[in-house]
């Protein structure tokens, strides 16, 4: 097998090594100081927004409180209105249920105690007939 051939342990090793300390040199050099760098930068404007927004705190409790309020508010409103709207639908079914009481109902019950009063009148010619009969 080539690769435990003792021969070319020492080539491989050269080459690993000179390869390994290349590339660690030049991300010693090159890539960690801009690495730093960005983090150092990202950091600094972490702070300066963590500070930004403490000054807002308070401004973000009256924002939230004036929320609830408005939301309140807008919650009797709505419950004054539905309430309003549904007297209004009431008062409107009381009064239509009048008018055909008035209207449709009177003139048919005006008409069954007409049709009592005229068959009472038949009634009373046929009892009168039937009374003249002797049996």
């Amino acid at each position: 097998m080539p690769q435990l051939d003792t021969v070319t342990f020492f080539s491989q090793l050269f080459w690993l090594m000179f390869f390994f300390f290349g590339f660690y040199g030049l991300v010693l050099d090159r890539v960690l100081p801009n690495l730093a760098q960005l983090l150092k930068v990202r950091m600094k404007k972490m702070t300066l927004q963590a500070q930004r927004m403490g000054s807002f705190g308070t401004e973000g409790t009256e924002t939230l409180r004036n929320y609830e309020a408005s939301v309140a508010n807008s919650r009797s409103d709505a419950r004054n209105l539905g309430s309003t709207g549904l007297n209004n639908a009431n008062a409107w079914v009381r009064s239509e249920v009048r008018a055909l009481q008035n209207g449709v109902f009177a003139k048919a019950t005006l008409s069954v105690y007409e049709n009592q009063s005229a068959f009472a009148a038949v009634e009373s010619t046929l009892r009168n007939n039937v009374s003249g009969i002797k049996l």
